[in-house]
């Protein structure tokens, strides 16, 4: 791994992930779980395909609005979304 990447992987963190999400769910309740996790993936840095897995894997319904998911549910996607770009970005091959 490069330095660029192992600092990007120190500075996104679960919380920063939660907290972003969090924001989006209160601020537009009712737009779809795929198009806040689209605005989170572009403002954190993330990955699509990493954000995507992270919400198939706990089977979360894309088309559903943020505004349903309880802090519990959020939670839980945050530290998916985190897992799932940290083990992207160690799987991927170094340039």
């Amino acid at each position: 791994m490069n330095r660029t990447i192992l600092r990007r992987l120190k500075t996104i963190d679960p919380a920063d992930i939660l907290v972003e999400l969090s924001a989006r769910q209160h601020l537009a309740p009712r737009k779809s779980l795929e198009d806040v996790l689209t605005h989170v993936a572009a403002k954190l840095g993330l990955t699509l395909s990493s954000v995507r897995s992270a919400a198939r894997r706990i089977e979360l319904d894309p088309a559903g609005s943020v505004g349903r998911l309880k802090r519990a549910e959020l939670e839980n996607l945050a530290r998916f979304i985190h897992r799932a770009y940290r083990h992207e970005i160690a799987c991927a091959p170094v340039a």
